[in-house]
């Protein structure tokens, strides 16, 4: 609860800082229902705001969608870099952007920045397969995990009433 509490503090507050620095509304979305569509993901991993930026299937990533990238990326950086976010910087102390595209059509400044990221650890680069099959697959974990909760818990209730 913590943990979606300070997601959603991150979330708003960034959503200021970015239209302070840059003067454009951008719209973050933290896998709950909404209407809107939103710029980017925002999750959470270990401390690590994970940011997924989802294209639609089949899409060539262009230079002008990786300029967006790149001031998202520098204004994450700085926003937790700026002391006045220290508290939030106490429950994330880092970022990585996760790209969901099934390929690339970036040229010059773009694609160094680009490659620059992946080898930074800054960026992933995924498939809309690779997506699609690793949800699946946390899909399929927690299933199995959660049946295998309810068959112990099923298993140690039915004990005590056997005594």
């Amino acid at each position: 609860m913590t943990a979606n509490q300070s997601l959603g503090t991150l979330k708003k507050e960034f959503e200021n800082y970015y239209k302070n620095v840059t003067g454009t509304n951008i719209a973050l979305w933290n896998f709950e229902a909404d209407s809107r569509r939103p710029d980017f993901v925002l999750s959470n991993l270990e401390g690590k705001a994970q940011i997924i930026e989802i294209k639609k299937p089949f899409h060539k990533l262009k230079n002008d969608e990786m300029d967006r990238i790149v001031t998202f990326h520098d204004c994450m950086k700085s926003f937790l870099n700026d002391e006045q976010n220290q508290e939030i910087t106490s429950m994330f102390n880092d970022f990585h952007i996760t790209l969901v595209c099934d390929k690339l059509k970036l040229a010059g400044a773009q694609r160094a920045a680009f490659d620059g990221y992946i080898s930074g650890g800054k960026l992933s680069w995924i498939s809309w397969a690779t997506f699609l099959s690793r949800t699946e697959n946390v899909h399929q974990d927690f299933l199995f995990e959660a049946r295998r909760q309810k068959d112990m818990v099923l298993t140690k209730g039915s004990h005590k009433n056997d005594s």
